[in-house]
Order: structure tokens, then sequence, then C-alpha cells
């Protein structure tokens, strides 16, 4: 009984926490509901870059299709199939941000409201993060 108890913890722990394999696409769309304009928003997957926009006008919607590679893995020492997914924008109070939002294939998974983002005067991003 022990041996098999051990077999199990064994196989447990280096299993994935999802058995789904990665999907040949995401759907990602950002929305930014506030007044005047920002400098830039940005799309990464697993810290690249990988869609910016510059001199934005508010409100803000925009989508982009992201296709995978099948090579996304983040976290290799869990052999787990992970994809980071985070936007981010320069938004600050006077912005009078209502909303900062990221839906992922249609669904909303992360949402923020800004009050003041600055440290020393300089803005810092404002940062939503989906991980798969």
């Amino acid at each position: 009984m022990k041996k098999l108890l051990l077999l199990f913890l064994s196989v447990s722990l280096l299993s994935c926490s999802s058995d789904n394999e990665i999907p040949e696409k995401f759907d990602i769309k950002i929305e930014i509901n506030g007044k005047y304009s920002i400098p830039s928003a940005s799309i990464f997957v697993n810290s690249t870059s990988i869609k910016k926009w510059n001199n934005i006008d508010l409100p803000f919607t925009s989508e982009y299709t992201y296709y995978t590679s099948g090579d996304e893995v983040t976290n290799v020492t869990t052999a787990c199939d992970c994809i980071t997914i985070s936007v981010w924008a320069y938004i600050s109070s006077i912005n009078e941000m209502e909303e900062f939002n990221l839906y992922i294939d249609g669904e909303l998974v992360g949402t923020t409201r800004i009050t003041e983002n600055s440290v020393n005067g300089i803005i810092t991003p404002t940062t939503l993060e989906f991980v798969y």
C-alpha cells in the first residue's frame, strides 16, 4: 500500500494542473475606457511583445488573434505547457479611466481601474495577465 501511495504522489507531482493541450490560437481583446489619449499599449506572450499600439485615443478597443507555435512552454521544470498572455498600457489618473479589460476567447479574464500609478512622477505601466 505504501508503494502504491508513493507512486501516486510521484505521478501527481509531475503532472500538469491541466490536461488540456495548448490551443491553436487565442483571440485577445483589450478595452481601455477613459478620456484623452495614452502613449501606448502592448500585448505580450511569455514576455515577448507581439502587438503594440501608439498614440491611442480613449476609449480604445482592439482585437488580435495569436496563433500558437507549440513552443510556448514557460515552466519546463514541471513539464507543463503554459502560456502567459499579458497586456500593458501607460495610463494615469488624468485619463479618468473607467476600466482596463482583457478578454481571451470572448471571456473577461482581467480587469482593473487606475487611481494613480506613478512613482516619483513617472507613470508606470498598468498590466493585466492571463496564464493558460
